[in-house]
């Protein structure tokens, strides 16, 4: 699964000689077609995979931010300065905030634990 990161854009899973399921790393790790994908990308690194994207919540309203980033961003490239922030960082896409990324969604991510349901 490494390599195939590295080296592709899409990814098809096979088990027993058929296609589980295509898609991207970030889509075969957000939205595993059974638990033998979910058990396959177990030990992928996450930071280096998940957007801001997958991982935000939505905005209720107005909120107090620490800045932003953009909603491709990968977590490995904010979550040092999310880290440091006191409050959440606003997901931008096409110039507009699409929702919220704060320390606890990062910690999940670098801790390994599963994504909630979105």
């Amino acid at each position: 699964f490494d390599e195939a990161i590295r080296l592709a854009d899409r990814i098809a899973i096979m088990r027993d000689g058929r296609i589980v399921q295509v898609g991207t790393a970030e889509e075969l790790i957000v939205s595993p077609a059974d638990d033998y994908v979910a058990n396959f990308t177990r030990d992928a690194p996450r930071a280096r995979i998940l957007s801001a994207r997958a991982i935000m919540r939505a905005v209720a309203g107005a909120a107090q931010v620490d800045g932003s980033v953009d909603a491709g961003a990968k977590v490995c490239d904010f979550a040092a300065a999310l880290e440091a922030a006191n409050l959440p960082f606003a997901v931008i896409e096409k110039g507009r905030v699409i929702g919220l990324v704060d320390r606890a969604a990062v910690m999940a991510v670098l801790v390994g634990a599963r994504l909630r349901e979105r």
